[in-house]
């Protein structure tokens, strides 16, 4: 796995609500939790991508993480989570 350790400019997770604008850098995916007893077909809504499917109750450990392009947003849906963190 590649060496964040001197590029990593904030770590956090994220609920449904806002879009994590990670500016020009990249947002990295560490995490990912359907906390409902429902299907989501657009779990997380990445802007310019496909979107996340999670099943009932699933949770996704992404390791290496998953990188989603610069500027794209990236927003959780209702009942989501994610744990993630913003590099260069």
């Amino acid at each position: 796995m590649a060496n964040f350790g001197d590029q990593i400019l904030g770590v956090s997770f994220q609920t449904a609500g806002s879009a994590i604008d990670p500016g020009s850098n990249s947002v990295y995916i560490t995490a990912i939790i359907n906390g409902t007893v429902n299907a989501i077909a657009a779990g997380v809504d990445l802007e310019s991508s496909s979107d996340i499917i999670l099943g009932a109750n699933q949770a996704i450990n992404l390791d290496p993480p998953f990188k989603v392009p610069a500027d794209e947003t990236v927003t959780p849906a209702a009942g989501v989570t994610i744990g993630y963190f913003i590099a260069k």
